[in-house]
C-alpha cells in the first residue's frame, strides 16, 4: 500500500482561521476522520497550507466546505496510493476545477461530471495569479521527464504534486 496524503491550500487566510474552521468541522463530524489536532499547518504570506491527518477523508467536499466557510479559494491536493496526484479547486464553496494524473480517474470524471472543468490551466492561473507557462507542463503526461528543469520530481512520480504546489506559491515544507 502506498501513500495517501491530503493537503489543503487556503488562500488569504491565516493559520488560526483555518484551524478554527477545521475544529468546527471535526466537532460536527462533517469530514470523516478529521482530527484537527493531528493536522500540520504552515502559514505563508499568501495563505495557509494544511497537511491533513492520516485517514481524514473528504477530498472534494473538504475543498468545497472550507472554501465556503472561509469565503476564499481552496485547493485540496492529494496523493492516492502513492501512484498519482490530483486536486480539487473551489471558490467560495463552488467546485471550479479538478485534475488528476491518473488517466483512469480522469476519464471517470469526464464521463460522469460534464459540468466541471478538468485541469483548466486558465482557471488555476487566475486563482493563483501565475502565468500559464509556469504550470502548463504539469497538465501533460510526460512519463519519465520533469515538467520543468528546476523540478525535483518526474511527471510519473506522485510527488510531482510538491513541485506543482511550489509553482502555485505554496511550497510543501512538511516532514512526512
Amino acid at each position: 500500500m502506498g501513500n495517501f496524503i491530503q493537503i489543503a491550500i487556503v488562500k488569504n487566510c491565516n493559520k488560526e482561521q483555518v484551524e478554527n474552521i477545521l475544529k468546527q468541522l471535526e466537532e460536527t463530524e462533517t469530514i470523516t476522520n478529521l482530527v484537527s489536532s493531528q493536522c500540520k499547518f504552515e502559514e505563508i504570506n499568501k495563505g495557509t497550507i494544511v497537511l491533513l491527518n492520516e485517514f481524514c477523508d473528504g477530498y472534494h467536499y473538504l475543498a468545497s466546505i472550507l472554501s465556503e466557510m472561509l469565503d476564499t479559494i481552496v485547493m485540496v491536493l492529494y496523493i492516492y496510493d502513492g501512484k498519482s496526484w490530483s486536486y480539487c479547486l473551489c471558490d467560495n464553496g463552488e467546485e471550479i476545477d479538478q485534475f488528476s494524473k491518473d488517466k483512469e480517474y480522469l476519464s471517470c470524471i469526464e464521463e460522469f461530471n460534464k459540468d466541471i472543468s478538468i485541469g483548466n490551466l486558465y482557471i488555476v492561473c487566475n486563482c493563483f495569479s501565475i502565468k500559464k507557462e509556469d504550470i502548463s507542463n504539469y497538465f501533460k503526461i510526460l512519463e519519465e521527464e520533469k515538467a520543468y528543469k528546476d523540478d525535483e520530481y518526474t511527471s510519473n512520480d506522485c510527488w510531482q504534486m510538491v513541485d506543482f504546489m511550489k509553482k502555485l506559491g505554496f511550497p510543501f515544507k512538511f516532514n512526512i
